[in-house]
């Protein structure tokens, strides 16, 4: 009985759902449980498909509901049984009781992610994954081969602040790992059954395919990126064995977005700021280590965690860190873009002004791959600091593009305006990509 228990969800996490259906019709178990599994069938079935983003039309229940009624359902069931001689009985209902509650705590994160970005403030989602996220957790049972620890795993990644490169490569890893399993669990099913489907890691071809195996993947893949510009000072030297293409034989695929702009626009150099906070400890490198560390000091107070395409130009560094502290909005924690920097400020006569790029944002939502725009959904999109300092013949281009990073631009002379169009594109492309914004709009 276990074991058609087994077979029912290994079908499940396959995404074969025929099958799952009629394996039932052999299960050995009561009647009553059966028919909780079908309705289980049937709920994974709309849950995979991501149908409770969609519209509700003519279905009188939400899928959250139908998951609440399929554990009221399952625990009424089990209170039949006594523990000890229906056992087998047992743990399969407290599985279904187990796999309902992960489904209802899984789908209002999703359904929080949509309405979160489509309000415009990515910067609850962190805070949203760190709570929700807490109530999702493995349990061994029956459904230990649907793959279910696989999402927890990959909102963990999302979710971790620290700058640890140790547990972010581990974490991400794992996730990786998971969805290969669950990949290969649904090729071999289908490989059993002769069913033929689009690649299933082929982002290309599925890229109107919004379920979740597609979308756990895409996330994972928008994770590996980020990860790699967090700690690109610490993996640079493994560069020629991360090739992105065969015509950038030594550029990762996460550096791909800066080497791009680098190419076009030749600035003397690209780096990502990152912030250390008051109630956190940081180490160089992300070489994490338990104990007290010492808060850096000086010009290592504002480590560069991304430098391209050389090492961070220490000359410069006094002048950013004067630049980020005069505009101090831009390095506080948890700023909303629409409080960020909202009066202009002239420190003096070098700083050519600060201008939002809100209204730009506007033709990311067209390619698909930027933030949301000012207009349709009221995010600022956050603004670009213009400086140019006559001392040493440079301009500087400066903008927080996720809490924890700002992005500096340096330029060689003065020729370049305040409002450069490619670089505040280049800034709303990199903000967009470490909020990993493409994916979570495929929710919508």
């Amino acid at each position: 009985m276990a074991e058609d228990t087994t077979t029912v969800f290994d079908y499940i996490g396959a995404q074969d759902f025929i099958a799952a259906k009629k394996a039932l019709q052999t299960y050995k178990g009561s009647t009553a449980t059966g028919a909780i599994l079908s309705k289980a069938v049937s709920f994974e079935s709309s849950y995979i498909e991501f149908t409770f983003l969609k519209p509700r039309r003519f279905r009188k229940e939400t899928l959250k509901e139908s998951f609440a009624a399929l554990a009221v359902d399952a625990t009424a069931e089990k209170l039949r049984y006594d523990s000890t001689n229906d056992a087998i009985e047992v743990q399969i209902l407290d599985a279904i009781c187990f796999y309902a509650d992960l489904r209802q705590k899984l789908i209002s994160i999703y359904a929080s992610f949509a309405e979160i970005f489509d309000s415009g403030d990515i910067l609850k989602l962190q805070d949203l994954l760190l709570t929700e996220g807490h109530g999702v957790q493995t349990h061994a049972t029956v459904l230990g081969k649907l793959g279910q620890a696989l999402e927890y795993v990959a909102f963990r990644n999302f979710a971790t602040q620290r700058y640890n490169l140790k547990e972010a490569t581990l974490k991400l890893f794992t996730a990786q790992n998971s969805l290969e399993k669950w990949k290969m669990l649904r090729l071999k099913t289908e490989e059993q059954r002769g069913i033929v489907r689009l690649p299933l890691l082929d982002t290309a071809k599925s890229s109107s395919r919004i379920d979740i195996f597609h979308w756990l993947n895409r996330l994972i893949l928008s994770l590996t990126i980020k990860v790699g510009l967090y700690f690109h000072q610490t993996l640079k030297t493994q560069l020629p064995n991360l090739a992105a293409s065969a015509a950038d034989r030594q550029c990762p695929e996460y550096l791909r977005s800066i080497h791009r702009y680098y190419e076009l626009h030749r600035p003397s150099n690209i780096s990502l700021i990152y912030l250390i906070r008051e109630d956190s400890m940081y180490f160089n490198k992300g070489h994490f280590s338990v104990g007290n560390g010492s808060r850096p000091t000086g010009l290592n107070s504002f480590p560069a965690i991304c430098s391209y395409p050389a090492d961070p130009p220490l000359d410069h560094w006094p002048n950013l860190i004067s630049i980020m502290q005069t505009h101090e909005r831009m390095i506080s924690s948890n700023t909303a873009p629409e409080q960020y920097l909202s009066r202009r400020r002239t420190s003096t006569s070098s700083i050519g002004s600060i201008r939002s790029f809100g209204a730009v944002m506007k033709k990311y939502a067209a390619l698909g791959a930027a933030a949301i725009s000012d207009a349709e959904k009221g995010d600022k999109g956050g603004h670009l600091v213009h400086f140019y300092d006559r001392k040493v013949d440079s301009t500087y281009f400066l903008a927080k593009v996720e809490d924890r990073v700002v992005v500096a631009v340096v330029f060689r002379g003065v020729g370049l305006g305040e409002d450069h169009p490619p670089t505040v594109d280049f800034v709303g492309r990199l903000s967009a990509e470490l909020k990993h914004a493409e994916v979570f709009r495929s929710l919508q």
